[in-house]
């Protein structure tokens, strides 16, 4: 899939970000699924195993990979991947970001702030940084990207 396919393609829609965290438990199943009708959900890393069958998006990175099952629809899938490296063979990713490997946390896009110089449309890599949520779903989903 190509990048520029994704701009603006849930524009107007709400959006439902499920993260990995212990209060994802506290929905049971039947709620979650309520609470995500008629919304876009994104769902991160391990919290696709809870929510598999509502999740339009999964994003993952090549450090913290789990076995996903993957049921149809398949959603779109994000991985990121460090120095290039992925585990493409093992998750069939629709969209690899390639993080540049600098822990110099000064140039990571939560110091700096350089938004357009890391859209999607921009650049098909993205700084390193501290998380997928603020670094990859928030910059990637909503300011430059699918909303």
């Amino acid at each position: 899939m190509k990048i520029k396919d994704f701009k603006a393609r849930h524009q107007g829609q709400e959006c439902l970000i499920l993260g990995c965290g212990p209060s994802l438990g506290d929905f049971n199943p039947y709620d979650l699924t309520k609470l995500a009708e008629g919304k876009v959900i994104f769902s991160i890393k391990q919290a696709y195993s809870y929510a598999s069958l509502i999740a339009d998006y999964h994003f993952l990175n090549s450090a913290n990979i789990d076995s996903y099952q993957y049921y149809k629809p398949i959603p779109i899938i994000l991985e990121l991947a460090s120095n290039e490296l992925s585990w493409g063979e093992r998750i069939p990713h629709h969209i690899l970001v390639n993080v540049k490997n600098n822990t110099d946390f000064s140039q990571s896009l939560t110091m700096t702030h350089d938004f357009d110089k890391w859209s999607f449309h921009n650049s098909k890599s993205r700084p390193w940084g501290p998380g997928l949520l603020y670094e990859t779903i928030f910059f990637y989903g909503g300011i430059h990207g699918f909303f």
